[in-house]
């Protein structure tokens, strides 16, 4: 059931872009996803405004994870596409049905089309 909520949640994150002046452009896509995860939104910007998501790629799998840095603590969390390490992915969005995605997770899927991986 999740599956259409996430598969548009993914598109919106896609759209976001930069504009020519470095800002983020605002969109219909902004306003969906502040409607779609309006807790998770603030923070995941937060989070990118620390500039905290890095890639990591395996050498020989090429498979990938993300390290999301924990609010200038010492601690990081690892997300994959859909989990999160987190205690709010597990409290929030692996047991009910209301959240989508964690900051972190949301932040992972803006990074990229913001430029900022």
């Amino acid at each position: 059931m999740a599956a259409a909520p996430l598969g548009l949640l993914r598109m919106l994150c896609a759209d976001v872009r930069r504009g020519e002046t470095g800002e983020a452009v605002w969109s219909e896509s902004w306003a969906a996803l502040h409607h779609l995860c309006p807790d998770a939104l603030a923070g995941a910007a937060t989070v990118l405004d620390q500039k905290s998501v890095t890639r990591v790629v395996a050498q020989q799998s090429r498979r990938e994870y993300f390290l999301v840095d924990g609010n200038g603590r010492s601690t990081s969390h690892t997300v994959v596409p859909g989990f999160c390490t987190c205690m709010s992915y597990c409290l929030n969005v692996a047991s009910k049905p209301d959240a989508l995605v964690c900051k972190h997770e949301l932040a992972v899927m803006l990074a990229e089309p913001l430029g900022m991986m």
